[in-house]
């Protein structure tokens, strides 16, 4: 049996998203991570191909099930803030990077129009250079005030892009990521900076983090 963090069954691990383990203590996730990995290490190679092909189907129903459900005529997605102003030439080219990368988690998964409806917002104000994640749940909410956010696209969190997250994409990093924060959270009453947001790898946004949250 897996480690269980405080207050939580089985089912709860189960089906925990990646904002559920974002909001673990760091010894409580350590804890976790390392049982679920010792777990996983026990299985032989057929069950972890076997494991592995059921997650996938899971993945691919979850999204498609998601965007039938709803049945949105035209777009579906993220709203996306630009936070960094620093270099132009490499935001064009986490630009063209982040879209081949979020195009490709997908091409298996979906018909071709929900392909062609996949849509980022891409907010870009050099006022928001260095914008903390207070300032952006506050743009957020302006630019859906402003009805500048198709249904597909309002969600709980958006998406922030900072120079870490341009040099994870453009510099080749094992691991490309973006940053999803919550549109919600109350940031000014947070202690610290480190609440009400997480990493997400770009492989893992679309099949995973948006039928959470659809």
């Amino acid at each position: 049996m897996p480690y269980l963090p405080t207050g939580w069954t089985q089912e709860c691990l189960n089906k925990a998203s990646p904002a559920d383990f974002a909001a673990l203590p760091s010894e409580e996730l350590d804890l976790v991570t390392q049982s679920l990995a010792e777990q996983y290490g026990q299985k032989s190679n057929a069950q972890r191909k076997a494991d592995f092909r059921a997650q996938l189907r899971e993945r691919e129903n979850a999204l498609v099930e998601i965007l039938e459900r709803n049945q949105w005529q035209d777009d579906w997605g993220f709203v996306l803030f630009r936070t960094d102003y620093a270099d132009e030439a490499r935001w064009e080219r986490f630009e063209e990077e982040f879209t081949r990368m979020i195009d490709s988690s997908i091409e298996e998964m979906v018909d071709e129009r929900s392909k062609e409806g996949l849509m980022v917002k891409m907010v870009v104000d050099g006022d928001l250079h260095g914008a903390s994640y207070g300032d952006i749940a506050q743009h957020y909410a302006s630019v859906k005030e402003a009805g500048e956010v198709p249904p597909g696209l309002d969600l709980p969190m958006c998406l922030v892009v900072d120079a870490d997250t341009i040099a994870s994409v453009v510099e080749n990093h094992e691991q490309p990521y973006i940053v999803a924060a919550n549109t919600r959270y109350h940031y000014s009453q947070a202690q610290g900076n480190e609440d009400g947001h997480f990493k997400v790898a770009l492989k893992f946004l679309l099949p995973d983090l948006y039928p959470l949250l659809a």
